[in-house]
């Protein structure tokens, strides 16, 4: 590994930094032990090593620092990227039997590491059902996972063609109020997606959806950090004034540049 990936400076490094020192270090030492129990006869459910590496170095993180809610994001970080992948057909099957040196050095690609989970398709009455109980003041109810899912789902299953644009921006309209980095997650990978379109003029109607659920968060959210809110609220906002000035919303532009002025008249004061 590189320094900086096993290292944190208190003072000048980030939160988000701290916690990807912590999956590294966490990370090496389960998958050192695991090695160690590993034989040849293995090789062809590589798959159970790393999935359980994976796993358990997540949840002894979550006994570590409970505030980082690191099985929550397991949810949204792995599992859900893990759909995005597996619908590539050059994915591998879980057991893939080995027989020469060439063979073992092929299985460590990307899709090895995170394979087996499920999505759910609602019809459009249960859907729309979902997302009206959402907007509602209490669609906390709604465990955050089960939130982040439905998300998802959704955006799978409308770039198939089988949800509508309409029914998809319906429920997403309701991340005005919702203040929950793990929920928010898969809207970043989102976000991701739909960026490849901004640079054509149809994709105005879009990015017009997109700067009203962001600018919905930041009325609430607002620019400012404070000082007793916890680390996933600082990274919800970061991601979220992010994509608001990438996706043209023009009071993010303007305290952007406003802060970016002050920074390099007096960067001691304004970091």
């Amino acid at each position: 590994y590189r320094e900086s990936l096993d290292t944190h400076n208190e003072i000048l490094d980030s939160s988000v930094h701290k916690r990807e020192v912590a999956r590294t270090v966490a990370r090496g030492i389960v998958y050192h032990e695991i090695d160690n129990a590993i034989t040849l006869s293995w090789w062809s459910d590589l798959w159970f090593k790393t999935g359980l590496a994976a796993l358990v170095h997540m949840k002894i993180l979550d006994e570590i620092f409970p505030k980082w809610r690191f099985l929550d994001l397991f949810v949204v970080q792995v599992q859900q990227d893990c759909l995005r992948v597996d619908t590539n057909f050059a994915m591998k099957p879980l057991s893939y039997e080995v027989r020469t040196p060439s063979e073992i050095k092929s299985l460590f690609s990307f899709p090895i590491y995170i394979k087996g989970y499920y999505r759910v398709r609602y019809d459009y009455t249960s859907l729309k059902a979902i997302t009206d109980y959402l907007k509602h003041k209490e669609y906390e109810k709604i465990h955050v996972i089960n939130r982040a899912q439905i998300i998802d789902d959704t955006y799978y299953f409308f770039m198939k063609g089988e949800v509508t644009y309409d029914m998809f921006a319906y429920l997403i309209y309701y991340l005005r109020q919702e203040r929950d980095y793990v929920a928010w997650y898969p809207m970043f990978q989102i976000f991701r997606d739909l960026s490849r379109f901004l640079p054509f003029e149809e994709s105005e109607p879009l990015t017009k959806d997109m700067r009203f659920i962001l600018q919905g968060l930041l009325e609430n959210l607002t620019y400012n950090e404070k000082v007793d809110e916890d680390d996933l609220t600082k990274w919800l906002r970061r991601e979220v004034v992010k994509w608001a000035c990438i996706f043209g919303d023009t009071d993010c532009e303007e305290i952007a540049h406003s802060r970016l002025e002050k920074h390099l008249n007096d960067p001691t004061n304004h970091k």
